[in-house]
């Protein structure tokens, strides 16, 4: 009898451990598969705002400064059916291409531009970037010139707003005779935006490049606020991105059966 009780008490430990051990594997693996969507999704933006830049640089023969800002959901082990989990990357990347004197033929003072790109959506004008402007700049030898520059992105702000809901039906179909099944159904439906304002200002600070740089000094006339609003939906790899002009509201479903023997 105490070894029968003994016998018990093992597999009742057995199975305590095989518990604990299990919802750890999963909270590591989960966080490994984090981990690992996150480093590829910063590696790929990256990579894609160096492209970015180089094309606008060679185009513009010039120096270029490129900001992506990108916004998606990744897998989500421990959410809902189909929930996922935002996930935002960026990268800014300088680039300096320049054959001959700065700035395309037959143009003078395009030697500097700058691109910020949240999404889909280019700040203020795809061509050129963001605003610029001429200001004063000392050279090595104390000589003053005007240089157009451009603003920059000094604060950003964003709100994210999202609702989900799932639905589970069962429906149990047994009729004499026939091979009974029971029919399982998810459904979810994740309501989800982003909307971020962007702040850009120019510093009309200037100074000799042999001294110490000089204390920022803003233009308040020459200040910009940019406001995005996206939402979700389904891209051609079917995973969920943001973009400008999207609903922001996706869906699925999806259904397993088990079937029974004859009765």
């Amino acid at each position: 009898m105490r070894r029968e009780e003994r016998l018990y008490n093992n597999r009742g430990q057995a199975v305590l451990e095989l518990a604990i051990l299990s919802s750890i594997l999963i909270v590591v693996l989960a966080a490994f598969f984090n981990y690992a969507q996150r480093l590829d999704a910063q590696q790929a933006v990256k990579m894609e705002a160096f492209r970015e830049a180089l094309f606008k640089a060679y185009n513009r023969n010039s120096a270029v400064s490129y900001t992506l800002k990108k916004d998606s959901r990744q897998f989500n082990l421990m959410g809902g059916f189909g929930q996922g989990q935002p996930s935002s990357t960026g990268a800014t990347v300088s680039v300096m291409w320049q054959k001959g004197v700065a700035g395309q033929q037959g143009k003078t003072d395009e030697q500097s531009f700058a691109y910020y790109k949240i999404n889909n959506d280019m700040l203020n004008d795809e061509e050129t970037g963001l605003p610029r402007y001429q200001k004063k700049s000392k050279g090595y030898d104390g000589s003053e010139s005007l240089v157009t520059v451009p603003v920059s992105v000094w604060n950003e702000e964003r709100q994210q707003y999202e609702q989900y809901a799932t639905t589970v039906t069962k429906r149990e179909d047994n009729p004499p005779g026939t091979r009974g099944r029971i029919v399982n159904t998810s459904s979810y439906n994740l309501d989800s935006s982003i909307v971020t304002t962007a702040k850009a200002r120019f510093d009309t600070s200037y100074g000799n490049p042999n001294d110490e740089p000089p204390m920022p000094s803003y233009d308040p006339e020459k200040q910009h606020t940019y406001t995005v609003s996206q939402g979700a939906g389904f891209n051609e790899d079917n995973r969920i991105e943001y973009r400008s002009g999207q609903s922001g509201s996706v869906g699925g479903t999806r259904s397993w059966t088990t079937e029974f023997p004859k009765q």
